[in-house]
């Protein structure tokens, strides 16, 4: 780097040229091989395969880190003092900052024989949890050592190729919520039932809930955008599943993707035309001269595809499939791949029919196109997206509950020929004398109330199928309410 220096200015001008290299010393390199996560990869790698799950993402990861920095910065003569002075006064601050972690040494300044000439160097230890920081200079040397990094600077200083600094901090602050990804990858034959073989496979969303799906030949739904908003388009990821393999299809708004099984890796198709793409360089998928995304191949026959059109990053090899999209999909989109609300529960019980399933199997089953689903489900009688401000889930279902109670009051009220116990509007004393808070509470309670006598009435004390007994107590209190 090139930095120009005081060409205007009274002072006069000068160039200085900063030369810098960013490494990973083999201290690191074999801390990272004896983790105890890298050893939990290399056991799914080994065991089924699995080199898409969180351990080997997470190692795959922070295995990139850079560790070790360099900088030579050379000024000529003619360089503008008021610059080294900015630069010292930058020095002062990180002096008096860190002052029990200094220690200099001013009479080495007689065998550094260039005076034009600084050198930096900093280290960071294995976990990037302290750094060291070494600054030679025509007036001596100086070291700040074992300076503690807290949180965000962690991130902000441990170098990585793949994400800027930007990007880095974000993961910190908010891990769930900065390029979520989902993962299906297989884990090897489970059964045949019926003349048909049905295989295993793992499943974790975009909220990191893990859980293990049986699949058959037919084609599943990993994520959709089911309408239009105002940032995003109807999108529909799926999965196409032929024994072992799986192909990848994407269609929506400016896209039509086809990952297919190949022989000698993944092949690409962009709106039915086939894309040779390479590990050398990146191949651009153009639709009507607009460029839609790009791609390129990983070895070990891994393809890269980024839709950037519709913000969605897709990693293939023929039989397993990530997928990392975008926040603006948040609260958006159902499928195998979650809701990415943050809350790992909604993800396995809400199906296409935006139903709470008791049962994974049947969620799963629910977004197969030719697959047989028995379901008994509540519809939305425990279920909530959670709103743009994040609404706790127990919140929004007692002011459901409690804006339900109260049309239903107003009903009843208005209709004096047919009184019922929810019609009997409470005494004015209570009335005046309680919050809003405590009518909500009040109304939730005898909701709740109304369901359990539903249900002791229709069941009493006999013990009955857990599907069977929430679906007859919802008709029961919907007849009731």
């Amino acid at each position: 780097m090139v930095m120009n220096a005081g060409s205007k200015c009274q002072d006069g001008s000068g160039q200085a040229t900063v030369e810098g290299q960013l490494t990973r010393n083999e201290e690191y390199v074999t801390f990272t091989k004896n983790r105890a996560l890298t050893k939990l990869c290399l056991a799914q790698m080994s065991r089924n395969h699995s080199n898409l799950l969180r351990a080997c993402q997470n190692v795959t990861y922070h295995a990139d880190d850079l560790k070790e920095y360099t900088f030579t910065a050379k000024y000529d003569k003619t360089f503008p003092d008021f610059v080294k002075q900015k630069v010292y006064q930058l020095y002062s601050i990180l002096h008096y900052r860190y002052n029990q972690h200094v220690h200099e040494d001013p009479f080495k300044f007689s065998s550094y024989n260039n005076h034009s000439q600084l050198n930096v160097n900093v280290r960071m230890d294995n976990l990037s949890e302290r750094i060291n920081i070494t600054l030679k200079s025509p007036l001596g040397d100086l070291n700040f050592t074992n300076i503690q990094l807290r949180g965000w600077q962690r991130y902000l200083l441990t170098e990585n190729p793949r994400l800027s600094p930007y990007e880095r901090v974000w993961d910190y602050e908010l891990p769930l919520y900065n390029g979520p990804t989902c993962v299906f990858d297989e884990a090897g034959i489970y059964a045949h039932y019926k003349n048909t073989t049905i295989y295993e496979g793992v499943i974790n969303t975009f909220d990191n809930n893990t859980f293990y799906a049986y699949l058959s030949d037919t084609k599943y739904t990993l994520m959709e955008v089911l309408e239009n908003t105002q940032n995003l388009k109807k999108f529909k990821l799926t999965m196409n599943v032929e024994g072992l393999n799986r192909s990848i299809s994407a269609q929506g708004y400016n896209v039509d993707l086809q990952l297919k099984q190949g022989s000698n890796g993944p092949e690409v198709y962009f709106y039915n035309k086939k894309i040779h793409y390479s590990t050398d360089h990146v191949t651009s998928l153009i639709n009507n001269g607009q460029v839609m995304g790009y791609t390129f191949g990983i070895k070990n026959r891994e393809v890269f595809v980024a839709l950037t059109s519709n913000i969605v990053n897709l990693l293939y090899d023929n039989h397993r499939v990530l997928v990392k999209a975008s926040n603006l999909y948040r609260n958006q989109i159902t499928g195998l791949c979650g809701t990415m609300d943050g809350e790992k529960v909604t993800d396995t019980f809400i199906s296409r029919q935006k139903c709470s399933e008791l049962d994974v199997q049947t969620f799963i089953n629910t977004y197969g196109e030719h697959t047989v689903v028995t379901t008994s489900c509540i519809h939305n009688l425990f279920y909530q997206p959670l709103k743009t401000n994040q609404m706790p889930l127990l919140q929004q279902m007692m002011s459901r509950e409690s804006q339900s109670l109260s049309s239903s009051q107003k009903s009843s009220e208005s209709d004096k020929n047919t009184p019922s116990q929810m019609s009997q509007p409470m005494s004015e004393s209570n009335s005046s004398s309680s919050s809003s808070s405590s009518k909500t509470i009040e109304s939730t309670f005898s909701l709740t109330n109304l369901v359990q006598n539903c249900c002791s009435n229709k069941f009493g004390s006999t013990q009955a199928d857990e599907k069977t007994k929430h679906a007859k107590c919802y008709k029961c209190y919907k007849k009731r309410k």
